[in-house]
Formats: structure tokens, sequence, C-alpha cells
């Protein structure tokens, strides 16, 4: 990446460790000074910033520093994994770089483009042990490179497309140089809000502006932030060359991910693929205390009519200009528990066997061993932990579900809530 940059006339600041043009003043996008001096502060003490970092989540305090600090934000790349191993990355919009450190940490040769030089010297202080991770500040329409990329990524950024790309079509604008700098066979990835997204229809307030139903009304002014509906970006994308794309539903949304559900998994006839989307409802944080409806109830009836990804509160995008397998056609949804000790921390993987038969597979994030004192042969631990390779997929109700079911029914008893529970009780 050193060679490409300086060829492209940029210069290497050796006092934050970020590449940039001389004369780049930034742009005017930021969470605010004291937000992120205070996020740049943690990140630069840090003795642990890799993706499952503890330490880092201690300092999770309001809704700022859980986007910056959390290891669920990696989740939305988890997917694609084994892909991005020794590809070279360009991650278009770094922000604070929870999502470089991931990417560094898969194996990939990365450069970071971040358009605020303060994020970007947070980005490569997140990123200051990987030297496969460049970090280099500059708007992305004055990002000067013939190099072509294996993978592109636009994570949350796409949407910003009116605020800080020229043309009358800017989104438009954005993937059409997003392909020039791409192979022949790369693959562009993208998470972005679904302006229709069920969550809104339920009142929660419209993510960059903090008001309700802006997106669904289609309120969105010619300079400001714009999300788009399924369709909508299918068509961006054909248009901008891209002939093949893929989408799948991140649950609660694409910020905070904790489940990832795929197109075959939205119709295999076998698979309860609402189930995620249902007990994720609760799980993401700008979601309102009171809402027009119960979107834990909603879900399963919209999965029924195929609405699902249609109305998915975000989408994660895999796209590519030409026909090629984006995606395991076999897999069915991901399940991420990333908020416990690194060493507990995995992956579920749900997959189609055969046009009926599910298969669950388990996977270790933190391939370190476990510690001996917590370890399943300890004798001094009164917990044992033991990680299955694989487990049986049961379709069913989930218990969480039924619940929800007798309380938001009118007339509902003590007596139906005690039979539940003594039902809970005898299953387990």
């Amino acid at each position: 990446m050193k060679k490409i940059l300086l060829d492209a006339g940029y210069v290497f600041d050796t006092q934050v460790n970020v590449w940039s043009n001389p004369d780049y003043k930034g742009i005017a996008y930021n969470d605010g000074d004291e937000i992120e001096t205070r996020i740049a502060n943690i990140i630069r003490d840090a003795q642990d910033i890799t993706t499952l970092s503890t330490e880092l989540r201690q300092h999770i305090t309001d809704w700022p520093s859980q986007y910056h600090l959390t290891s669920e934000r990696a989740n939305i790349m988890r997917p694609f994994t084994t892909s991005l191993k020794d590809s070279q990355v360009l991650e278009i919009g770094a922000g604070c770089g929870a999502i470089s450190r991931f990417l560094g940490e898969c194996g990939a040769t990365v450069l970071s483009l971040e358009g605020s030089p303060r994020r970007a010297s947070i980005a490569r202080s997140r990123t200051r042990d990987l030297d496969n991770v460049t970090v280099l500040t500059e708007k992305f329409d004055q990002f000067q490179c013939t190099f072509q990329f294996d993978v592109i990524t636009l994570i949350g950024v796409l949407e910003y497309a009116n605020l800080f790309t020229p043309g009358d079509n800017p989104a438009l604008s954005m993937l059409q140089r997003v392909k020039q700098l791409l192979k022949p066979n790369g693959k562009l990835i993208i998470a972005i809000e679904n302006q229709l997204g069920l969550k809104y229809f339920a009142g929660a307030p419209e993510d960059h502006f903090g008001v309700p139903m802006i997106g669904i009304e289609g309120r969105y002014g010619k300079n400001q932030a714009q999300t788009f509906g399924r369709s909508t970006l299918t068509k961006l994308l054909q248009q901008a060359g891209f002939i093949k794309s893929h989408f799948l539903a991140p649950f609660p949304d694409y910020k905070l991910p904790t489940s990832i559900v795929t197109e075959a998994g939205f119709s295999h006839p076998h698979f309860d693929a609402a189930a995620f989307a249902s007990q994720s409802v609760r799980r993401d944080p700008q979601m309102p205390e009171v809402c027009h409806f119960s979107p834990e109830l909603a879900w399963p009836v919209l999965f029924a009519n195929d609405l699902g990804l249609e109305l998915a509160n975000s989408f994660l995008i895999i796209a590519s200009p030409l026909t090629q397998e984006l995606i395991q056609t076999d897999e069915l949804a991901y399940h991420y528990s990333t908020t416990r000790l690194a060493q507990y921390c995995k992956e579920t993987i749900f997959a189609s066997q055969d046009s009926q038969a599910v298969t669950i597979e388990y996977r270790r994030l933190d391939k370190s061993p476990i510690k001996s004192n917590q370890s399943a042969t300890s004798s001094h631990s009164p917990i044992q932990f033991v990680a299955p390779a694989t487990a049986t997929y049961v379709l069913g109700t989930p218990l969480s579900q039924e619940f929800i079911n007798i309380i938001t029914r009118d007339g509902w008893t003590f007596d139906q809530i005690g039979q539940f529970v003594q039902r809970y009780l005898a299953i387990g």
C-alpha cells in the first residue's frame, strides 16, 4: 500500500501514523469533540485493542461509546471471514476503526479511507499493532488511486453519498467509482439501513435525523443522508455495473448485529428465520420503549407472507460485476455471541443439508486455547466449559414467543402465566 500512496502524492504523518494529502482539511462530520476525544483516549490507553476486547467494552457508557467500542460491530463482516484472508481490501469510511480492526485480524491487506483526520488517527490507534492495515485520511471522491482491489466495503457509508459525493445522483456516482476501483472479479460489501425497515413503521426514529417517519415518507433533502429500500438499491447496483447481488438481513440491524439471515434462510421451508428477527427486537438500543405495534408479533406474520427481507431493518449486501457465487448457497443464517470473554465467544452457522434437514455448526471465534483454570478438564472450576461442534436443529415455536403471545392478548390471566411457567420448568 505504501507505494500506491506515494505514487498518488500522499504523505505519511509520523505523529499519528496516518497518510494524507498535505493540503487536506477534512470533512464536516463527527460525533462531537468531547465524544471523539474520549474514544481516542480510551483506545490509546487500552492494552487490549482486539475486536473481542473486554477491556474496551468496559468503557461503554452511552450510544457513541457502544457504537465504537463494542465487539458486536464486527459481526456484520463475519460471514465473509474466509474470503477476506489474503485479500486486498479498500475500506471506505473507517470511522474509529472497529471494522478496520476486524479486517486486519482476518489477514487482509487493508487500506482504510476516512474523511475525518481525527477519526483516521483513532482508527490507526485501534490498528496500531497491525502492519497489514494502512489508514489514509481523504474524501472518497478525491481519492487518487488506479489500483484495483479484491474487496471494497461501504459499511454505513452509501447513505451519506448526498453529503460528500458530487453529481445529480450521488449514490449512483459513488457506486460507479467503487466499480472502477474493484477488480473484475472483485466484491463490494454494503451495509445500510432499510428505508422501509419494520422498526421505522413501529415508530423508531430515522437514524440520521432522530425523527420518526422521515424515511418512510421520503422526506429526505438534496444534501442530507438518505437510505433506500431493497428495490431501489438493486436498481442502483445494476445501473452501476454490478450484475449480481445477494441481500442478507442483519438483526436487529447492521450496526450491532447478533444474527444475519441469508436469502436462502428466508425461503427454506423447514427453517424459522423469523425467530432471529423477533428475539432481537429489544437488543436494539435505539428502539423506542413504546412502539405503534409489537414488532415481536409482526415479524412471524411478515416472514410467513415473504416480506421478511423487504422489511428488514437493515441490509447487508454483497455484489459483483461478474456472475459468480457470492456466498455459500447452503448457509441459511449466522448467530453471534460476542459480548462474552473472548474465549467463550462463538459463531453459530445454520445450513441446509437438503430441502428439509437443517444443520447447526458452532465455531469458537477466539482461536487461543481456553485458560487451564476454566477448561472442561479443570478440577478447580465449578463450571465446565464444553464447546460442541454441532447440534440438532428443532423446528418449533420459541417459548419466548409463546410468552409474548399470551401477554399481548386481551383478557390474559395469571393462571395462563402460571401454566406457561410450569411448562417452561418441566421442559428445562
